[in-house]
């Protein structure tokens, strides 16, 4: 009887129809407790996540073209931007990244992987000002808190893909593909109202009373775009809103301006006059700053007080108006010194040149330099021809 391999059968009436021989199919089973020899057995350890990122690898070569409806919304599509573009934030941290840097011709804008943009708003204007100097029809396929895909129209291959950063509010530009099929166009579907705002913010600002037409005439010369009348009235209100914006917030921090003029140079002396509204009369000095309206300031630095002491007794008083959104005017008093050279020693802004805020701004000017040098004092004023003439200075003795 020939040899064969199951020497561990007990059946005696067990006989093999041939000879066996060993395969690589064959199990071979041992003890729990004995080690398992790998080299021995034929088993390896089996890496389950190289195998699993395999696997995907392959699903998202075959979802490579894949677009849903809701513009590349799915989780496939997003994993394959990590792929061919940047990874996830974990496999790069301590990495460093360009920084986005704002160039006037975006039409030659450089789009870096990996670059970083402090906040969602700052890439979306980005891809609207490349849109609008290109005049290329991309619009945002996908744009929620955690993703910004933009795109071009038609079957055009261009991309752009960002996505928020781990753990911090800036954004990083994730994959990309700049390869343009389509024809340049007049109308940027992603070009909206705040944008223009801020790209026409000087002229609106240097001309506040600019006429509609120009604004529109302005962007067909300079972008070849076509803008409606609508969209090019709203971006005016918007430019004014955000122009006065900033000058309410200036006169918010007067009270800061005032207390750093009298700590860099001490002595100098600063009167803020403001109206209050009637019905908080009663309440506490603390909550009525935020229900003052700005009227007057007076301002004489102590440098400038002193020095008047060694000029001729001759001050020259002129005021002008203010061209800002808020108006007002400027009252000033002018010494002449020595060297026949103009010394400003004090300045004024007030609501309007009246009689009252002549006197009132005299009144502290003499309360600086002292009445008695004052009495002998000649003063000039500019003679112009107002409804509201300067007072006579015996007022103010």
């Amino acid at each position: 009887m020939g040899n064969y391999s199951d020497s561990d059968s007990f059946d005696s009436e067990y006989e093999p129809s041939e000879e066996e021989e060993e395969t690589e199919d064959d199990l071979h089973f041992t003890s729990s407790e004995d080690e398992l020899d790998p080299a021995v057995s034929g088993f390896e350890d089996v890496n389950v996540l190289n195998e699993k990122s395999r696997a995907v690898k392959n699903k998202r070569v075959a979802t490579e073209n894949f677009e849903d409806e809701d513009g590349a919304g799915s989780d496939e599509v997003e994993d394959d931007h990590e792929v061919g573009g940047l990874g996830s934030d974990s496999d790069h941290q301590g990495q460093s990244y360009p920084v986005h840097k704002h160039q006037k011709d975006m039409s030659q804008y450089k789009w870096e992987v990996g670059t970083v943009y402090a906040t969602r708003e700052e890439f979306k204007d980005t891809v609207t000002a490349y849109a609008v100097q290109r005049a290329r029809a991309i619009t945002f396929r996908k744009c929620d808190l955690q993703r910004v895909r933009a795109v071009c129209t038609g079957k055009c291959p261009f991309w752009l893909y960002a996505a928020k950063m781990k753990e911090e509010d800036s954004w990083q530009l994730r994959s990309m593909n700049l390869t343009h099929t389509c024809t340049q166009t007049h109308r940027v579907g992603i070009l909206h109202s705040r944008w223009l705002g801020k790209a026409f913010k000087k002229k609106v600002e240097s001309n506040p009373r600019v006429k509609i037409r120009e604004l529109v005439s302005k962007a067909q010369k300079k972008w070849n775009l076509t803008v409606t009348k609508s969209m090019a009235t709203r971006t005016k209100q918007i430019a004014l809103d955000e122009i006065q914006g900033t000058f309410r917030e200036q006169y918010k921090r007067i009270y800061d301006y005032a207390h750093e003029l009298m700590r860099a140079n001490p002595g100098t002396s600063v009167r803020l006059q403001v109206q209050r509204y009637p019905e908080v009369e009663n309440e506490v000095a603390s909550s009525q700053t935020s229900c003052c309206i700005f009227q007057r300031i007076y301002i004489c630095l102590e440098a400038c007080k002193q020095s008047f002491n060694h000029c001729r007794s001759f001050i020259g008083l002129d005021g002008c108006f203010l061209k800002t959104p808020q108006g007002g005017q400027l009252l000033t008093a002018i010494g002449w010194d020595p060297n026949d050279q103009m010394l400003p020693v004090a300045y004024a802004v007030v609501e309007a040149e009246t009689k009252d805020s002549w006197t009132w701004f005299l009144s502290h000017l003499a309360t600086d330099i002292g009445v008695e040098k004052m009495g002998r004092t000649t003063f000039m004023s500019d003679q112009q021809k107002v409804s509201n003439p300067k007072p006579n200075l015996t007022y103010v003795h």
